[in-house]
């Protein structure tokens, strides 16, 4: 369970509120208090706050000493070399696009269409 979801179940318990064990060492439990997020998780989202969201869901993390850091993307031709046969292209494809790469930036680059390489990823997630 993420940590919104943890919160959000928590907060919208009976009374007495109470943060669940699964977000006491959560920031946002540290810097929020919790009518304050409770108010907050009622409010709908707006496109510009969701297309947000999904660019950032989208990025990898890398932790550190305990602390987390955005993964930076590689190029996409550091994935791809001429030479590759198809299977090594195909994996090349899925693990471009697990790196944050998108289908159509993909299929671009390569010269397949976007369904292509959708077929090809959907193969690799089974």
């Amino acid at each position: 369970m993420n940590i919104l979801m943890c919160i959000w179940v928590g907060l919208k318990s009976p009374l007495p509120r109470e943060v669940p064990t699964c977000a006491t060492d959560s920031m946002m439990i540290s810097q929020f208090d919790t009518k304050t997020l409770a108010n907050f998780l009622d409010e709908a989202l707006g496109d510009d706050e969701i297309k947000m969201l999904e660019t950032e869901r989208k990025k990898q993390i890398e932790i550190k000493d305990r602390q987390a850091y955005h993964k930076e993307k590689k190029a996409l031709e550091s994935y791809f070399d001429s030479s590759m046969t198809r299977e090594h292209r195909n994996s090349a494809i899925y693990e471009a696009y697990r790196d944050g790469h998108t289908q159509k930036s993909i299929a671009k680059y390569i010269g397949l269409t976007d369904a292509a390489v959708n077929i090809i990823i959907k193969k690799f997630r089974i």
